[in-house]
């Protein structure tokens, strides 16, 4: 990926964000997000705690994510920690695991979703006003994934709901549902591990707006987090597109 695309994806994002960030203002303190080139970063020791390097190992992109992810930790709280004393680790379902300097107090107020596609890295990171307002998701995918995975339907039918199978998408429309519905599942917890769980989360098109509807597994974890509320955005370059998606819980 070269500098002009990432620097128009990166200037897109950053005024979507902006722009999400004051619809939100009741719940939000700050929205942020870090775009960073895989192939330009550089590993260092010193960013990264001794169980991430032992966790990820050799694994750039993910260890590219995380980087990104204390940037947009330290931007969106104002603060200047050291990046090696931020830890993001993964439980079972691929969600961050965030451990912030001891008795910090933003821990509870921070959540965050990392992705990367191609040769790009990214993270998401809101900070709410009270403890667990916003949990946030981010993903990307290469359109052209999508298009040769719009020719295959029984890979359709197993992510795709009965009404959006009916629905005459376009390939670009497609990308939005597809990484819409993986920023869904990693705001709910659930993660792109389940992918059977993607066919739970629907996503349509109203007024040229997206909208969210939830079933059954998905709809029973939205409840139980007390999700109460979807905004939903997406960036379209003409290589990757990407979901963003903020859910608001119940006061």
């Amino acid at each position: 990926m070269n500098d002009l695309i990432l620097q128009s994806i990166r200037a897109k994002a950053e005024r979507l964000v902006a722009k999400l960030e004051k619809s939100n203002a009741a719940f939000l303190k700050s929205l942020t997000i870090s775009i960073i080139s895989i192939s330009d970063f550089k590993f260092s020791h010193t960013d990264f705690t001794p169980e991430e390097i032992n966790y990820y190992k050799n694994k750039i992109p993910s260890l590219a994510g995380r980087y990104a992810a204390k940037l947009a930790i330290n931007k969106a709280l104002n603060k200047n920690i050291p990046l090696k004393n931020i830890s993001i680790l993964s439980s079972q379902s691929g969600e961050p695991v965030l451990s912030l300097p001891k008795n910090s107090e933003f821990t509870r107020t921070l959540s965050l979703s990392i992705t990367h596609e191609d040769e790009l890295a990214a993270s998401l990171v809101a900070v709410s006003k009270d403890k667990n307002r916003i949990s946030v998701g981010l993903d990307a995918t290469r359109n052209n994934r999508i298009a040769a995975v719009a020719k295959q339907l029984p890979i359709l039918q197993k992510i795709l709901t009965k009404k959006e199978l009916n629905e005459a998408y376009t390939d670009k429309q497609l990308a939005k549902i597809w990484t819409g519905k993986e920023a869904i599942s990693k705001a709910l917890g659930v993660g792109i591990w389940h992918g059977g769980f993607l066919q739970k989360i629907e996503i349509f098109f109203q007024d040229d707006k997206a909208k969210v509807k939830l079933h059954d597994e998905m709809l029973d974890i939205a409840r139980y987090k007390e999700i109460s509320d979807w905004d939903i955005a997406f960036i379209e370059d003409e290589n990757i597109t990407l979901g963003i998606v903020l859910g608001c819980h119940l006061s």
